[in-house]
């Protein structure tokens, strides 16, 4: 079974506990996810809306050492994804993500720092609003002129522009600007379930369109509003994306360590269920490109890692 999983928070929590991430109790560690045959794993460095200015780059490169120490502490368990590379089989291969773009601190040179520091994705906000534009629990207006500035600077410098967390507007506005696809690391179907974290149809179907990729999250409350989700409610999501033709673009997101998960999709050490169950509902070759093809592709054919 292969997995290439666009977002997880486990790095914050390892920093925020001091665990191992080779090895804890959290929703995810290497001893659980290495026992897959291929596994990418994209770890957000996830800065707190509270974090501004140079406290918000700061909060980034503490956890960014973390990853690296562990990087180099545990060099048979996991190790830097190589583009267009097959993972070493039962090691954990590493993207390296931002979430929150008041890492930033209003300097757009900041961006050109992150690329050489590895990050291979920007999600431009979290919840509230930031010097970029509004998140999604934030005020109504898109983003700020500095805000598009910095979209047009992340694809200069080859990082992704991640719109997960980012509001309606905002996410048009990233839409005019951008020349390169986009991605929504961790966000579901607002027809299946009207969360303003999800996205609406037509966000989808631009995401379609332009080959960009979209991760499902598990969190329950953006899957139906609830504290437990089952898989039947995690298909309700992909089917609608699928009826969309979304097929190449749907991949996983799961917010491991950011979030609730559902009893069911209790940490890594069970995707191998939700696999399972996506084999019998679409068929091998759909429950691949899911888990697996797509994502890889997107990151492969579309945008380097830096």
């Amino acid at each position: 079974m292969h997995i290439f999983d666009l977002h997880c928070d486990t790095i914050t929590e390892c920093l925020r506990l001091n665990k191992s991430l080779n090895d804890n109790d959290l929703h995810l560690d290497l001893k659980r996810g290495n026992q897959y045959e291929r596994w990418i794993q994209t770890f957000a460095f996830w800065i707190n809306d509270c974090y501004r200015g140079e406290e918000a780059f700061h909060q980034f490169m503490l956890q960014r050492n973390l990853l690296m120490n562990e990087l180099e502490a545990y060099p048979n368990e996991f190790e830097r994804y190589q583009i267009g590379k097959e993972p070493t089989p039962h090691k954990c291969n590493v993207i390296m993500a931002v979430e929150g773009g008041h890492v930033l601190g209003g300097d757009l040179h900041k961006i050109e720092q992150l690329s050489k520091l590895g990050v291979s994705y920007l999600t431009l906000t979290w919840n509230d609003d930031n010097e970029i534009g509004c998140g999604a629990k934030g005020s109504n207006t898109g983003l700020t002129a500095f805000g598009k500035d910095v979209v047009r600077e992340l694809e200069r410098c080859n990082i992704v522009v991640d719109i997960s967390h980012l509001n309606e507007a905002g996410f048009w506005d990233v839409c005019e600007i951008a020349t390169k696809p986009i991605i929504a690391t961790h966000s579901n179907a607002r027809a299946i379930h009207d969360n303003k974290r999800n996205l609406y149809d037509d966000q989808l179907t631009y995401i379609i369109q332009h080959n960009g990729i979209c991760g499902i999250n598990f969190f329950p409350e953006f899957i139906n509003g609830t504290k437990d989700a089952t898989l039947d409610d995690i298909k309700r999501h992909v089917d609608h994306i699928l009826s969309l033709g979304g097929e190449n673009i749907l991949a996983i997101g799961s917010d491991f360590d950011g979030a609730l998960m559902p009893k069911i999709l209790s940490g890594v050490q069970t995707l191998y269920i939700l696999y399972e169950n996506m084999v019998k509902w679409y068929g091998e070759k759909i429950a691949e490109k899911i888990f697996y093809k797509n994502a890889k592709y997107f990151i492969d054919n579309g945008i380097s890692v830096n």
